[in-house]
Protein backbone atom coordinates (compact mmCIF):
# COMPACT_ATOMS: atom_id res chain seq x y z
CA UNK A 1 0.00 0.00 0.00
CA UNK A 2 3.14 2.61 0.81
CA UNK A 3 3.35 2.49 -3.18
CA UNK A 4 0.10 3.44 -4.00
CA UNK A 5 -0.45 5.55 -0.82
CA UNK A 6 -1.08 9.12 -1.83
CA UNK A 7 -3.28 7.69 -5.25
CA UNK A 8 -5.34 5.69 -2.04
CA UNK A 9 -5.99 8.44 -0.06
CA UNK A 10 -6.65 10.93 -2.82
CA UNK A 11 -9.23 8.81 -3.85
CA UNK A 12 -10.85 8.54 -0.09
CA UNK A 13 -10.81 11.93 0.31
CA UNK A 14 -12.39 12.76 -3.15
CA UNK A 15 -15.15 9.71 -2.53
CA UNK A 16 -15.71 11.21 1.07
CA UNK A 17 -16.17 14.19 -0.42
CA UNK A 18 -18.72 13.67 -3.35
CA UNK A 19 -20.51 11.34 -0.81
CA UNK A 20 -20.35 13.65 1.66
CA UNK A 21 -22.18 16.29 -0.17
CA UNK A 22 -24.20 14.15 -2.13
CA UNK A 23 -27.58 15.62 -1.13
CA UNK A 24 -26.21 18.96 -2.49
CA UNK A 25 -26.48 17.27 -6.01
CA UNK A 26 -28.29 13.69 -5.72
CA UNK A 27 -30.61 13.59 -2.87
CA UNK A 28 -31.80 16.73 -2.13
CA UNK A 29 -30.97 19.34 -5.07
CA UNK A 30 -34.12 21.51 -3.87
CA UNK A 31 -32.16 22.73 -0.59
CA UNK A 32 -31.67 26.22 -0.15
CA UNK A 33 -28.19 26.58 -0.31
CA UNK A 34 -28.03 25.18 -3.86
CA UNK A 35 -29.30 28.23 -4.90
CA UNK A 36 -27.07 30.41 -2.85
CA UNK A 37 -23.96 31.89 -5.59
CA UNK A 38 -21.52 31.91 -2.84
CA UNK A 39 -21.87 28.39 -1.89
CA UNK A 40 -22.29 26.97 -5.30
CA UNK A 41 -19.08 28.62 -6.34
CA UNK A 42 -17.29 27.62 -3.38
CA UNK A 43 -18.42 24.08 -4.60
CA UNK A 44 -16.79 24.11 -7.87
CA UNK A 45 -13.54 25.00 -6.68
CA UNK A 46 -13.58 22.45 -4.01
CA UNK A 47 -14.60 19.62 -6.31
CA UNK A 48 -11.87 21.28 -9.09
CA UNK A 49 -9.21 20.70 -6.01
CA UNK A 50 -10.03 17.54 -4.98
CA UNK A 51 -9.83 16.08 -8.09
CA UNK A 52 -7.04 17.81 -9.40
CA UNK A 53 -4.74 16.05 -6.06
CA UNK A 54 -6.63 12.58 -7.39
CA UNK A 55 -5.38 13.15 -10.92
CA UNK A 56 -2.46 14.15 -9.77
CA UNK A 57 -1.62 11.31 -7.68
CA UNK A 58 -2.87 9.21 -10.82
CA UNK A 59 -0.40 10.84 -13.29
CA UNK A 60 2.38 10.12 -10.73
CA UNK A 61 1.29 6.41 -10.28
CA UNK A 62 1.18 6.14 -14.23
CA UNK A 63 4.76 7.86 -14.93
CA UNK A 64 3.41 10.95 -16.28
CA UNK A 65 6.03 13.26 -14.15
CA UNK A 66 5.75 15.86 -17.40
CA UNK A 67 2.00 16.10 -17.29
CA UNK A 68 2.20 15.98 -13.80
CA UNK A 69 3.58 19.42 -13.33
CA UNK A 70 2.12 20.79 -16.09
CA UNK A 71 -1.33 20.35 -14.45
CA UNK A 72 0.28 21.20 -11.10
CA UNK A 73 0.09 24.46 -12.36
CA UNK A 74 -3.27 24.78 -12.19
CA UNK A 75 -3.80 24.50 -8.21
CA UNK A 76 -1.82 27.43 -8.03
CA UNK A 77 -4.92 29.29 -9.31
CA UNK A 78 -7.97 26.37 -8.07
CA UNK A 79 -6.74 26.45 -4.52
CA UNK A 80 -6.52 30.31 -3.30
CA UNK A 81 -9.68 30.37 -5.41
CA UNK A 82 -11.49 27.36 -3.01
CA UNK A 83 -9.59 29.31 0.00
CA UNK A 84 -11.20 32.43 -1.02
CA UNK A 85 -14.96 31.16 -1.46
CA UNK A 86 -14.11 29.53 2.33
CA UNK A 87 -13.31 32.25 3.98
CA UNK A 88 -15.80 34.41 2.30
CA UNK A 89 -18.67 31.54 3.78
CA UNK A 90 -17.03 31.94 7.19
CA UNK A 91 -17.32 35.85 7.26
CA UNK A 92 -20.95 35.82 5.73
CA UNK A 93 -21.89 32.98 8.42
CA UNK A 94 -20.01 35.19 10.93
CA UNK A 95 -21.67 38.48 9.87
CA UNK A 96 -25.46 36.59 9.88
CA UNK A 97 -25.26 34.66 13.44
CA UNK A 98 -22.37 37.23 15.17
CA UNK A 99 -20.59 34.19 16.58
CA UNK A 100 -17.84 31.27 15.35
CA UNK A 101 -19.03 28.29 16.94
CA UNK A 102 -16.87 25.58 18.00
CA UNK A 103 -16.86 23.05 15.21
CA UNK A 104 -16.08 26.02 13.04
CA UNK A 105 -13.48 27.29 14.76
CA UNK A 106 -11.80 24.14 14.39
CA UNK A 107 -12.59 23.67 10.88
CA UNK A 108 -10.65 27.82 10.64
CA UNK A 109 -7.83 26.33 12.46
CA UNK A 110 -7.51 23.46 10.26
CA UNK A 111 -8.08 25.36 6.88
CA UNK A 112 -5.01 28.04 8.05
CA UNK A 113 -2.86 25.22 8.66
CA UNK A 114 -3.65 23.52 5.74
CA UNK A 115 -2.97 26.35 3.37
CA UNK A 116 0.69 26.92 5.14
CA UNK A 117 1.36 22.97 4.06
CA UNK A 118 -0.05 23.62 0.97
CA UNK A 119 1.76 26.37 0.28
CA UNK A 120 4.66 24.65 1.13
CA UNK A 121 4.37 21.98 -0.96
CA UNK A 122 3.93 24.00 -3.81
CA UNK A 123 7.32 25.59 -2.89
CA UNK A 124 9.34 22.84 -2.45
CA UNK A 125 8.13 21.03 -5.48
CA UNK A 126 11.13 21.23 -7.84
CA UNK A 127 13.76 20.78 -5.03
CA UNK A 128 11.93 17.89 -2.66
CA UNK A 129 9.29 16.63 -4.50
CA UNK A 130 8.41 13.57 -2.26
CA UNK A 131 8.12 16.56 0.48
CA UNK A 132 5.81 18.60 -1.93
CA UNK A 133 3.50 15.52 -2.58
CA UNK A 134 3.37 14.75 1.63
CA UNK A 135 2.93 18.44 2.25
CA UNK A 136 -0.12 19.12 -0.16
CA UNK A 137 -1.97 15.47 0.86
CA UNK A 138 -1.84 15.95 4.28
CA UNK A 139 -2.79 19.83 4.12
CA UNK A 140 -5.75 18.93 1.81
CA UNK A 141 -6.48 15.91 4.74
CA UNK A 142 -6.38 18.94 7.21
CA UNK A 143 -9.58 20.36 5.10
CA UNK A 144 -11.67 17.44 4.99
CA UNK A 145 -13.56 17.73 8.21
CA UNK A 146 -17.12 18.45 6.52
CA UNK A 147 -16.51 16.16 4.13
CA UNK A 148 -15.95 13.39 7.41
CA UNK A 149 -18.98 14.65 9.36
CA UNK A 150 -21.19 14.71 6.33
CA UNK A 151 -20.02 11.24 5.36
CA UNK A 152 -20.81 9.84 8.68
CA UNK A 153 -23.90 11.69 8.93
CA UNK A 154 -25.10 9.92 5.62
CA UNK A 155 -24.03 6.68 7.10
CA UNK A 156 -25.52 6.62 10.43
CA UNK A 157 -27.50 9.42 11.46
CA UNK A 158 -27.06 10.39 15.02
CA UNK A 159 -24.36 9.91 16.82
CA UNK A 160 -21.58 9.67 14.78
CA UNK A 161 -19.06 11.41 17.79
CA UNK A 162 -17.26 7.80 18.50
CA UNK A 163 -17.00 7.41 14.36
CA UNK A 164 -15.64 10.64 13.95
CA UNK A 165 -13.05 10.29 16.11
CA UNK A 166 -11.85 7.10 15.11
CA UNK A 167 -11.83 8.27 11.42
CA UNK A 168 -9.58 10.96 12.43
CA UNK A 169 -7.07 9.04 14.23
CA UNK A 170 -7.03 6.06 11.80
CA UNK A 171 -6.03 8.94 9.19
CA UNK A 172 -2.88 10.18 11.29
CA UNK A 173 -2.09 6.74 11.70
CA UNK A 174 -1.72 6.08 8.21
CA UNK A 175 -0.10 9.00 8.03
CA UNK A 176 2.57 8.03 10.14
CA UNK A 177 2.41 4.50 9.38
CA UNK A 178 3.51 5.46 5.62
CA UNK A 179 5.89 7.78 6.50
CA UNK A 180 7.44 5.13 9.43
CA UNK A 181 7.78 8.31 11.87
CA UNK A 182 6.06 10.74 13.11
CA UNK A 183 6.51 14.06 10.64
CA UNK A 184 6.87 17.30 12.08
CA UNK A 185 3.70 18.32 9.90
CA UNK A 186 1.67 15.42 11.16
CA UNK A 187 2.57 16.45 15.05
CA UNK A 188 1.21 19.92 14.43
CA UNK A 189 -1.75 18.99 12.55
CA UNK A 190 -2.56 16.94 15.69
CA UNK A 191 -2.28 19.31 18.06
CA UNK A 192 -4.27 21.66 16.00
CA UNK A 193 -6.84 19.18 15.32
CA UNK A 194 -6.54 17.85 19.00
CA UNK A 195 -6.66 21.23 20.48
CA UNK A 196 -9.61 22.28 18.61
CA UNK A 197 -11.79 18.89 19.22
CA UNK A 198 -11.17 19.38 22.75
CA UNK A 199 -12.83 22.90 22.79
CA UNK A 200 -15.54 20.99 20.75
CA UNK A 201 -16.13 18.60 23.13
CA UNK A 202 -16.22 21.13 26.53
CA UNK A 203 -18.94 23.07 24.33
CA UNK A 204 -21.31 20.27 23.45
CA UNK A 205 -24.36 19.90 24.92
Amino acid sequence: MRKHFHFIISLTFWGLMVFGFSDNWLTDVGQESNSEPGILIHAFFAFTWFSLLLAQASLVRRGRPGLHMTLGLSGLVVYPAFLVTTIYLYVTRYIETGSIAPLTLLNMACLAYGTLLIARGFAVRKRNPQEHRSDILFGTFMLMEPAISRSLGHLIGKGVEPFWLLTYLLFFGLFVWHARRVRWQVAIGFGIWLAGTINFALHMG
